[in-house]
């Protein structure tokens, strides 16, 4: 039953949400990551990670996951959530989306975004700042990743908890913004693809 329940949410939410998301969001990171070697922190199947590609030549992806998936874009390395299994510096540019909001620790594991980048880290994720905000994250939450098995610690954001944590990490905001344009359409677009997620671009140098 838990299955089937997997497999329908999954393909409703592939229809209707999944490939609008990651077209949107490939052209938003492709303003943003520098040229050479990119480190996507929770890349899925890599499909986020092609389509930046795509849009902005010179760069090269590995991605990064607890559980491989059965088909991937990119090569991925498996971790164990916490630790990057990377040298310090080891690329260009680190992007983070939709990741920290997962982990139990996100502070520590946004450091170790910062320890392995060299030049810039871009982190996605979603924000709660109205009081039905955390409701409504709960259940896109649970429609895009119970389907992969994905840990639902559901830890989000607010502003300043968000800025608390980039104090903790000593990291230098150098952008912010609170949409993801062209998300979802219409109405939906005011109403989830705005104020509830957010981009931070961090410069490491």
């Amino acid at each position: 039953m838990l299955r089937l329940l997997r497999r329908s949410v999954g393909t409703l939410h592939r229809r209707l949400v999944y490939e609008r998301r990651i077209a949107a969001l490939a052209e938003l990171l492709s303003q943003f990551v520098a040229p050479g070697l990119v480190l996507d922190v929770g890349s899925g199947d890599g499909t986020l990670a092609q389509q930046v590609m795509n849009l902005r030549p010179g760069t090269s992806w590995i991605g990064l996951e607890i559980g491989l998936r059965p088909s991937v874009a990119i090569p991925t390395v498996l971790y164990q959530g916490m630790t990057i299994p990377f040298a310090d510096d080891a690329f260009q540019t680190v992007v983070c989306v939709d990741v920290l909001h997962h982990s139990t620790s996100r502070e520590g594991l946004l450091a170790e975004c910062i320890r392995v980048a060299k030049e810039v880290v871009v982190v996605k994720d979603h924000l709660r700042s109205r009081p039905f905000d955390n409701a409504l994250l709960r259940v896109l939450d649970w429609g895009g990743n119970m389907p992969h098995g994905v840990p639902l610690p559901y830890q989000y954001f607010s502003l300043a908890s968000w800025e608390a944590a980039l104090s903790k990490v000593g990291a230098e905001e150098t952008h912010r913004q609170l949409s993801v344009p062209g998300m979802y359409p219409g109405l939906l677009q005011k109403l989830i693809g705005e104020r509830i997620q957010f981009l931070s671009v961090l410069s490491i140098r």
